[in-house]
């Protein structure tokens, strides 16, 4: 994301937060530090948090003091961090994640709280770093993560949590092969030297390390 579109929400932000009764806290150096929308006594309406420097920090949509909607959220700088929704005290559909310059570095969709969908992640240079989807929380379909040069660094393809990744080096060779099973290394690894043959075999299960098969 741009400064262009970070300051447009930030004076959506300012906007927001700035009618209706609130209760207002400061910062020692006098600065806002909260302004909390309430209603008999529960969190309702628009609530902004404010960084000591007086930049915005979050901004929430509460309905009888549950989080509903839109949330934001900036670095002290001024950039967007994050902006992503809450249904039902749950992510909910898409959430964006950025890193401290305002680029984008990450897209994920949840459904009821479990990731549900396309998922993307960048490096900061902007380059693509992993696509793939999940489905009801597990890996599923096609899976790729790449080298920032943007050659393919491994390839898997999932059902439900379970596949095998294949990984490979800048040149395209094949360097290891990994089972999973529930999202996580589950079997053997089998690692390969630079002629094809197989250096190591190493036994995982439900993600943890177990032992050396095979030197």
């Amino acid at each position: 994301m741009n400064k262009t579109l970070s300051l447009i929400l930030i004076c959506l932000f300012l906007i927001s937060c700035s009618d209706g009764d609130v209760v207002r806290s400061y910062w020692d150096n006098g600065n806002l530090k909260s302004e909390l929308r309430y209603n008999e006594g529960l969190l309702d309406g628009d609530c902004c948090w404010y960084y000591q420097n007086g930049k915005p920090e979050m901004k929430a949509y509460y309905n009888d003091n549950v989080m509903e909607g839109e949330v934001l959220r900036w670095y002290e700088n001024g950039n967007i961090q994050s902006r992503y929704y809450i249904k039902n005290d749950q992510y909910d559909s898409i959430f964006e994640s950025y890193n401290v310059f305002g680029n984008l570095i990450k897209v994920e969709y949840y459904k009821e709280g479990v990731l549900d969908g396309e998922y993307k992640q960048w490096y900061d240079s902007g380059k693509l770093f992993m696509e793939g989807e999940y489905k009801d929380g597990m890996l599923h379909g096609k899976w790729i993560v790449y080298y920032e040069g943007g050659a393919v660094g491994s390839v898997a393809t999932y059902q439900d949590g379970v596949g095998v990744q294949k990984g490979y080096s800048p040149d395209g060779r094949l360097i290891t092969e990994i089972n999973y099973k529930d999202n996580v290394k589950d079997g053997e690894e089998f690692q390969y030297d630079r002629d094809g043959s197989v250096k190591k075999i190493l036994l995982w299960e439900s993600g943890e390390f177990v032992k050396i098969i095979n030197k």
